[in-house]
């Protein structure tokens, strides 16, 4: 018997997206197409579906070539992987270095160190650095540090560590992490003012480019405006416009176009959507390849070095295990954007300073994706995804605008300055933090499947009388008249050199050398300077509002023994009301209140009520039951102590009524489900 050929063609006709749309129209019965789509923070839109018939992206050129979209290397990380590069910010000096050594010989092979007063290792002299940095082998490991605002004394600090360990300098690796329209940005303060900042900077830049070849001075960092609530548009747009700002004034400096881009250092967070996150690390070098080559920098400058971090605003303080999966979620995204290095923060972070474990498990997700997924073994795992690319190009169009905007504006330092960057956030932020407060944004763990019996995790407080005891610390042998020389140099300098000079960079390493404090250092910096001062950005997470409310329930239940608590009225069988009963269970656990289910019987409901020792009543049901039920029950609870009466449902036209019957509150899909609780709560005289 002869087998005919099946011909796949024959029997599926060719299609089109027009006769796709019009299908799906007709099956809508009257409703747009454009209901399918879903709105994203920053005006993106995705669709239901994307057609390679449809608009096509630009193009986005191949791994290794501008626009770099695909990445900055032809084999992308395939060879060793991105750099696994855990960031340390314990203020104690010995758990930091703990932390480093645990890190560098469990897996990780780069360092990412926050140092300040405020946030980050709290570190005074290059003695104090040295230390932090004793299990870090400078001439294989590359350091990158995030200063909290001076960057000069800290980068002098580094530069004498490895000069006392005979580490050749052009060895050393890493970014200095000069970021002085971040500080700005994210304490509202910058001492040496933002020209000096900057020109010091520059200064740095031009001795790294000689000196240090392979440490960046420049840190374009998205932490501020991640921190604040920002969409990825403006997240984005707000990096790259920092990024050029910079950029500028190094070669106002006396660089080249080339070697000002390659003294930039990038670093963005990832917070969700997992895809939306993937299009923005890949638009991120598409919008740095095209400013740079704007400002007639070669194919090779137009590279971005590109450093994510999971973000600190998608972490909860409740039920935060939950954070191993969004964390493992974002970090995901980051390799498969082809970040260059990655950061995982603690599930504990929101908590307080991470413990051991917490900070293991967080090295373990990037250890499992790199060394066990082997999601680096693909170049470019995205590319050739028509979603993913439409999304880049969709994404990175908006930034570019938010970009010229600012740019419009006089750069980003103006743009901050004059409070551009706040008041754009606040009005962008509006419906992001509307769609939170109505859980129409979930976060899992706290507005939805709260676990109102979990142990509330702690960690212990620091020590801050320790912490300032153990630093200053000054291992050279110099004496005080050789450092207060030293000082007086620096600050010679500072008052006489010309733009982009290396002696200032040069006196302030000699005098980090010999024990000159990073503080002296700082105020000899700043001395002739005006202070600049702007809005400082907010700083929260999308579960804070909420949390707050679980707050007050902890302290309800610590003054009189028990939560807030309701009354589940069910009206029908269970059947009928499972639906509406259980979905008003998680509604008020969200904000620590628990239930107790009655039965709807008209003669006994106010002793029940009373015996349940509850706060408020809910009546649950289908609409049909309510019209008896409710005239018969409400005012019998009412008169039991009930000091709110709700209604699971919308009311409709029967709203007069129940609330003529007692009804005070209606709670269904899509109401402002915080303004609900808080009202609730302020009933206990509880501070919501």
């Amino acid at each position: 018997m002869t087998e005919v050929p099946w011909n796949v063609a024959e029997e599926f006709p060719p299609s089109d997206l027009a006769a796709y749309r019009a299908l799906v129209e007709k099956t809508l019965k009257g409703k747009p197409y454009a209901a399918l789509e879903t709105a994203l923070d920053g005006g993106l839109v995705l669709q239901p579906l994307y057609a390679s018939d449809g608009p096509s992206p630009l193009d986005i050129g191949q791994p290794g070539s501008p626009p770099y979209v695909r990445g900055t290397s032809p084999l992308g990380h395939v060879e060793r992987g991105w750099t696994l590069r855990q960031e340390v910010d314990d203020p104690r000096m010995e758990v930091a270095r703990a932390q480093l050594a645990d890190d560098l010989t469990k897996g990780g092979n780069g360092v990412w160190l926050r140092v300040g007063v405020e946030q980050g290792v709290r570190v005074l002299t290059t003695t104090d650095l040295a230390r932090v940095l004793e299990p870090v082998d400078l001439s294989t490991t590359s350091v990158c540090l995030e200063p909290e605002s001076d960057v000069l004394p800290l980068a002098a600090g580094l530069v004498a560590v490895a000069d006392a360990r005979n580490i050749a300098r052009s060895a050393l690796a890493g970014c200095y992490g000069a970021d002085p329209l971040g500080t700005l940005a994210r304490t509202g303060r910058l001492p040496s003012g933002l020209d000096g900042a900057l020109r010091d900077a520059a200064a740095l830049a031009t001795f790294a480019v000689r000196e240090t070849p392979l440490v960046r001075t420049m840190l374009a960092n998205s932490r501020a405006y991640s921190d604040g609530g920002a969409s990825a548009v403006h997240e984005l747009g707000y990096t790259i416009a920092t990024g050029v700002t910079y950029l500028r004034r190094l070669v106002d400096a006396g660089l080249s176009v080339d070697d000002a881009s390659r003294q930039i250092q990038f670093a963005l967070s990832v917070s969700g959507p997992f895809f939306v996150d993937v299009a923005k690390l890949r638009a991120a070098r598409w919008l740095w390849s095209k400013a740079v080559a704007l400002a007639g920098g070669s194919a090779e400058g137009q590279a971005m070095a590109l450093h994510a971090r999971t973000a600190s605003f998608t972490l909860t303080v409740r039920d935060p295990w939950v954070n191993m999966l969004r964390t493992t979620a974002e970090a995901f995204a980051a390799a498969v954007g082809g970040a260059d290095s990655v950061a995982v923060s603690p599930y504990d972070a929101a908590v307080g300073t991470s413990d051991d474990f917490a900070r293991r498990v967080a090295r373990n997700q990037q250890l499992v994706l790199r060394d066990e997924a082997h999601l680096h073994r693909v170049v470019d795992p995205a590319g050739g995804s028509y979603f993913v690319e439409s999304l880049t190009e969709q994404l990175a169009r908006a930034a570019w605008d938010v970009v010229r905007e600012v740019e419009a504006k006089g750069g980003m330092d103006r743009a901050l300055a004059h409070g551009h960057v706040t008041r754009a956030l606040e009005a962008s932020n509006t419906a992001r933090v509307a769609a939170i407060l109505r859980r129409k944004q979930p976060i899992v763990g706290v507005t939805e499947f709260p676990n109102l019996d979990e142990a509330k995790l702690a960690r212990d407080p620091i020590d801050w009388n320790r912490v300032e005891g153990e630093i200053g610390n000054d291992a050279s042998k110099a004496s005080p008249e050789q450092r207060q020389a030293a000082l007086l140099e620096v600050a010679r300098v500072a008052q006489t050199r010309e733009p982009g000079a290396l002696e200032l960079v040069r006196a302030a390493v000699k005098a980090a050398a010999v024990g000159v404090d990073f503080y002296s250092l700082a105020a000899v910096q700043r001395m002739g300077r005006v202070a600049v001062y702007a809005d400082p950005l907010p700083n929260y997470r999308a579960s804070m509002a909420f949390e707050a409310l679980r707050d007050t329930s902890d302290q309800v239940l610590a003054q009189r023994g028990r939560r807030p608590r309701a009354a589940l009225v069910v009206l029908g069988s269970l059947s009928e009301a499972s639906a509406r009963l259980m979905w008003t269970k998680n509604l008020l656990a969200v904000g620590g209140i628990e239930t107790v289910e009655l039965t709807a019987d008209a003669s006994a409901i106010g002793e029940a009520f009373r015996a349940a020792e509850a706060d408020f009543v809910v009546f649950a049901g289908p609409d049909d039951r309510y019209v008896e039920a409710v005239p018969a029950l409400a005012p019998a609870v009412r008169a039991a102590g009930a000091q709110r009466v709700l209604l699971a449902g919308k009311p409709g036209e029967r709203e007069a009524a129940h609330r003529e019957a007692g009804v005070d509150t209606f709670v269904f899909v899509g109401i402002d489900v915080h303004a609900t609780l808080v009202t609730l709560l302020s009933h206990l005289g509880g501070a919501a």
